[in-house]
């Protein structure tokens, strides 16, 4: 669902003409850190998800937000929080400017 718009974000942003300077992309890292935070302390407090989440592999308190973030497989969701919250933001800033 969040793939379209991701596209069509990042489309309008690289292809408008919105006034944009690198040193803003900090405070991309702020949010992609606080959801990192966020995603953590949803798993450690077991959390889950409501019934309407189609879970199979665990309970449903233990069912992460998004599969892509499933802390049941630390380092793999680690190195996808990496990638997404701190290069990503970074790598865009640079491509624009």
């Amino acid at each position: 669902v969040h793939g379209g718009d991701v596209i069509a974000v990042h489309l309008s942003f690289l292809l408008g003409r919105f006034p944009y300077a690198f040193n803003k992309c900090g405070w991309i890292l702020v949010w992609g850190g606080s959801f990192s935070i966020w995603s953590v302390l949803h798993f450690l407090l077991k959390i889950g998800t409501d019934d309407s989440t189609a879970c199979t592999e665990y309970p449903l308190n233990e069912c992460p937000i998004y599969t892509l973030f499933d802390w049941h497989y630390p380092y793999r969701t680690g190195l996808i929080v990496c990638a997404l919250a701190v290069v990503a933001p970074a790598l865009f800033g640079g491509l624009y400017t």
